[in-house]
């Protein structure tokens, strides 16, 4: 039980909070729950299944490509069949410094 609170309490200290994201390329699977962006903070890996709306990031952009992000873990859906909780939400990008 203390194992998986402390996990949430490390996911927890990663949300709403400017980080540094490298975005590495598109999703263009096409299975179930495909789709969204490739990006790395630091050395972990994440895919972005939802964006919030911005005029910096899209089909046409070319990777890699560095912006600030704040991102949301959620479960549910295909949140809940991603592994090692590495699906997220993006709810704000800006250009990387």
């Amino acid at each position: 039980m203390s194992f998986v609170f402390s996990c949430e309490k490390s996911m927890d200290s990663k949300q709403n909070k400017w980080m540094k994201a490298t975005f590495t390329g598109m999703d263009v699977s096409m299975t179930p729950c495909s789709g969204g962006y490739f990006f790395t903070i630091g050395d972990s890996s994440y895919r972005a299944f939802e964006i919030a709306a911005n005029k910096i990031l899209n089909e046409q952009s070319d990777f890699p490509k560095k912006y600030e992000v704040k991102i949301r873990y959620k479960a549910g859906g295909c949140y809940s069949t991603e592994l090692s909780g590495k699906l997220v939400q993006i709810t704000a990008i800006k250009q990387g410094k």
